[in-house]
Formats: structure tokens, sequence, C-alpha cells
């Protein structure tokens, strides 16, 4: 895992197809279905200290990564991911919003009473 401005890049560990992850062999009828299917590990992380939690996975094709296991079929695949810090909004911003709906509300208020 690498930090680069505020963004975080990873890689999950996976089987290069669900067949290998199966251990289905080409002569088993369900290895075609299997084959061209990929998935990856599940991983959850927290980008704020632990206050709020995401899952990380992917369906998509991995890159081969060259590493076997001593199985001969774990782990031939890894798939990368990248997570940005959450952004935090800047307290004037929050108070300046309140402003505004106050100010709406009592536009609104006023529109109210003049028509009446």
């Amino acid at each position: 895992m690498y930090e680069d401005s505020g963004e975080f890049t990873f890689g999950l560990a996976g089987h290069s197809t669900v067949a290998t992850g199966l251990k289905l062999q080409s002569s088993d009828p369900l290895y075609n279905i299997f084959n061209g299917i990929y998935a990856s590990e599940v991983v959850k992380y927290s980008l704020d200290n632990g206050s709020s939690w995401n899952y990380a996975y992917s369906f998509a094709q991995p890159i081969q990564s060259g590493v076997v296991g001593s199985d001969g079929y774990s782990h031939t695949g890894t798939f990368e991911f990248t997570v940005g810090a959450r952004e935090v909004p800047e307290s004037s911003g929050v108070f300046s919003l309140g402003i505004l709906g106050g100010l709406l509300t009592l536009g609104r208020r006023w529109l109210w009473q003049s028509v009446q």
C-alpha cells in the first residue's frame, strides 16, 4: 500500500479466475462457466481512524502476479484499488449553507404574509 496526495493504492491477492479458486480442472463441466469470472478478496478499510468503514473488492480481471502458493494455484492474480481520503467540508461552507437556509425561510415567510 502506498499514499499519493491523499489517495491510497493497495493490492488484494486473488485467484486468476474463479475456476482456479474452486480447484476445477479443465475437464470439469463447470470449468468453462467459471473460467471467465474473476473475484478478489474482500478488505474492510477506514480512512478516518475507524469512524466509518468501507469495503473494497473487485470482479474485474486481475493483473497476473506471477506468484503462486505452495499448492500451485493460489493467489495468482492481484487486484489493485485506489481510494481517496474523504473530503471534510470547511466550517465556513457549512455556516454559509445555514445562513442561506435561514434567509430562504425568512423570505418564504415574508412572501406568505404579503399574499394573505
